[in-house]
């Protein structure tokens, strides 16, 4: 059986989140608590919510409200090179395996990941910088 560990998403906290009955995750450090199967803004306190739908439970999202504070000209890059990343990834699905096509591809589709990455990061901390959040 694989077992899944759960970090808290809380500044200062690297607590192992433990399942509590009926859906609650409960932090064994700092006491947070989220529902099971949906994964909450990043922003500490924000109180929205989404549903993991087909991705990680552990992946960061941020709600609309939030994402509209950080300067539009760093959204706009980070939306160009998310599109580059996944034309990126097409191309390297449908190469044929094993071919140098599919090799560059990769290696196109890692560089843009790690951009995209790399400015979601500054996005990040320029929303919990807008919010009022210590990084």
């Amino acid at each position: 059986m694989k077992v899944r560990r759960i970090f808290c998403n809380q500044p200062n906290c690297s607590g192992l989140m433990r399942l509590k009955p009926p859906r609650l995750l409960a932090c064994e450090r700092c006491g947070y608590r989220r529902v099971w199967e949906r994964t909450p803004c990043f922003v500490p306190f924000c109180g929205r919510t989404f549903k993991c739908d087909g991705w990680d439970i552990n992946e960061e999202v941020c709600c609309g409200e939030h994402w509209r504070t950080a300067p539009e000209q760093l959204r706009k890059e980070h939306a160009r090179f998310r599109r580059r990343h996944r034309l990126n990834y097409r191309l390297w699905q449908e190469a044929p395996e094993g071919s140098e096509a599919q090799a560059e591809a990769a290696g196109r589709c890692d560089a843009t990941w790690g951009l995209c990455h790399d400015l979601w990061l500054v996005i990040r901390s320029r929303i919990l910088e807008a919010a009022g959040v210590m990084t």
